[in-house]
Parts: C-alpha cells; structure tokens; sequence
C-alpha cells in the first residue's frame, strides 16, 4: 500500500467512527428516551417509505411535510427507505449517521498536497476531524436528531474547498446545504459572503471573485424560489409568525425578557460564544479581524433568534444554532487561505483553530 493512500486511510477514519456514535446514539435515543415527546417518531416517519414528497403522519395537520420545510435529503431518505429490508427505527439510525458523516470529511480537504503522507499528519488530521464532527454545537444537534446538520456539513465542504481552489467540489457542498432545507440556501450564501469579504479586503479565495458571486446568488435564489414553491403548492403555517415575531411583532420583548435571554446565553450557550471567543483570540494573535468574518455574516441569525417568541429558538437549543458550525468552520478555511501566503507556518494550525 502507497503512503499516499494509508494516508487517506488513516485521516478518513474519523468518517466511520462519526456514523457508528450517530446510529448508536439514535437507537439508544428511541429504546431508551421515548423519542416520540420529541421529533425523532415524526422524523423516523417522514423518511420511511412516504412518497417522493414524504406525507405527514396521520395525526399532522399538514398532509406533506413540504409544507413544514422543502427538503431534498429527507425525500431522498425516504426514496432510498424502500430498499431497505429492516424496519423505521433502524432505517432512521443509518439516515442519521450518513447526514452527520460529512462533517469528518472538511478537514482532510484542507490539507496540502505535500502533506498527505505519513502516520503523523494523518492522525493530526483525524484529531481535528473528530474535534469538529464532535464540537458542542454538533453535540447540541446530535441531542435532537433532525436533518439540518447536512447543510453544515455542505457549508463547511463548500468553505474548504473553496480555500484549495477546488471549485466543483465547492458546487457539491452548496448543493448538499441547498438540498436540506428551503433557508439553507441563505446560509451557504452568508457564508459566501465571507469569502467575498475576505476578497475585497485584501485575502482573495483561490477561486474567481464571479464564481463566488454566482454560489451566493444561486444560494439566494434557491432560498426565495422555494419559499415562493412552497407557499403556492402546498398547505402550510406563518411559521415566521408563529415562532419568531408572534403577534403583535415583538411584543414579548420586554426590557426584563431581554436581559433574560442575554443571560441565558452566557450561561447555557457556551458551545456558540466559546468558539465565537476562540475566533477573537485568534484573530487578535494574528492581527488579522478577517478571522471573524464568519461570525459577523452569522450574526442576522444569532438576533433573530436571540429575539424569537418561541423560548426554544430564543434559547438557541436543540439544532437552531447549526449553521454557527459554518462559522466556526470558517477559522480553518481561511487560515488555510492566509497560510498558503505565508509559506514557512507550520501546516496544521488552521485545522486546529478550526476544531477549537
């Protein structure tokens, strides 16, 4: 066997050791914690052998889940569920560990070519890649299993392939965010938006500045046409409404409820300020702000949900805070940027700022 290919061997590893702790999790999740209080029975549903646009369980008010959310990895899940032999629950635990799976995936790409030999880098490399695919707001999200993590998974694929000047592999990690959720393609965009920023401030991506331009539009573009879909096709709710302005707009936002809320976010979000930290140090230790620019285009969502009605979004739990996974990601993508002018640092400090 080449070293080239040991290599890859060793530094992929993580892949397989992210779908075992994510199937586990989730068949330990529903015969151990009564799944069905949460939204793993309704999820484990949708993605079983119901239709191309999966239909709803019985007891929802909306016959197609579409009218929740327009999402291609669930339809895909639920194709692909009727050629498999088991049953729901199990089907669910492998649809889970395949959407978490891509998460070990960002780091290796980050690796210069000359680089991927030898015991050393790849265990390196794996470290980081079990540090990113298990960092606390990924931990956040494997507690409430959903399918919104595949879309961080693309948006951080996007981001390091981006940084290499590998521009298709960048279009397949967009898709991937496209794919899972009728916003994601907003947020693959504000990510986007970074990297333009990175741009015009002096810190080009290896791709053209109009490559990156069209990846940002097609992510808007993909974000308003669904939304627009799925209002004319199918029955749905003013979601918006319903749990994040309620009714009167913003009523709930008195001064008591909003020093609340900050303080609940010091002392129960830690896995979104403590990353947030991180960047700040690191962008202080390398006099660069540019570090932080994955926060600043993340920030829109931060308030948003910082002010939502419902408690659960304002709380930032559950999944809400996936795509901060692409702003934390962000350190290691642009690192790997601001490494490849500065030859002589040592290869993997981005990697690991971008596993902190």
């Amino acid at each position: 066997m080449s070293r080239s290919r040991a290599w890859k061997l060793a530094a992929f590893a993580p892949i397989l050791l992210v779908l075992y702790a994510n199937a586990m999790f989730v068949r330990n999740h529903f015969y151990a914690n009564g799944p069905y209080l949460l939204d793993s029975g309704w999820f484990s549903g949708i993605v079983y052998r119901a239709g191309i646009i999966p239909r709803n369980p019985p007891t929802s008010e909306m016959p197609y889940f579409w009218g929740w959310h327009i999402t291609g990895i669930v339809s895909l899940g639920s194709i692909l569920s009727y050629l498999f032999p088991g049953d729901r629950v199990d089907w669910y635990c492998i649809f889970q560990a395949a959407i978490y799976a891509p998460l070990a995936v960002a780091m290796p790409l980050l690796v210069p070519a000359e680089q991927r030999s030898g015991l050393r880098s790849a265990l390196i490399v794996a470290a980081c890649s079990v540090a990113f695919a298990f960092s606390g707001q990924v931990l956040t999200c494997i507690g409430y299993p959903h399918f919104e993590i595949f879309a961080s998974a693309g948006i951080a694929i996007m981001l390091a392939a981006l940084a290499m000047g590998r521009e298709r592999l960048a279009w397949g990690g967009l898709a991937m965010a496209i794919g899972t959720r009728e916003d994601c393609g907003y947020h693959a965009a504000s990510l986007l938006v970074a990297v333009l920023a990175a741009d015009y401030l002096g810190r080009p991506f290896p791709v053209a500045r109009r490559r990156v331009l069209l990846m940002a539009g097609v992510g808007l573009v993909s974000t308003a046409l669904m939304m627009f879909l799925q209002k004319r096709l199918f029955y749905t709710i003013d979601a918006f409404e319903i749990y994040i302005t309620g009714r009167p707009a913003y009523a709930h936002l008195t001064g008591p409820a909003i020093a609340e809320r900050l303080a609940g976010f010091g002392t129960k979000c830690g896995f979104i300020w403590a990353p947030m930290l991180a960047s700040a140090v690191v962008a202080a230790a390398r006099r660069d702000a540019r570090y932080l620019l994955g926060w600043v285009v993340t920030l829109p969502w931060l308030v948003v949900n910082l002010t939502a009605f419902q408690p659960t979004k304002a709380a930032i739990a559950i999944y809400t805070g996936f795509p901060f996974i692409g702003s934390a990601f962000w350190i290691a993508a642009y690192g790997r940027v601001e490494e490849a002018r500065t030859p002589g640092r040592r290869w993997y400090w981005p990697l690991v700022g971008g596993a902190l």
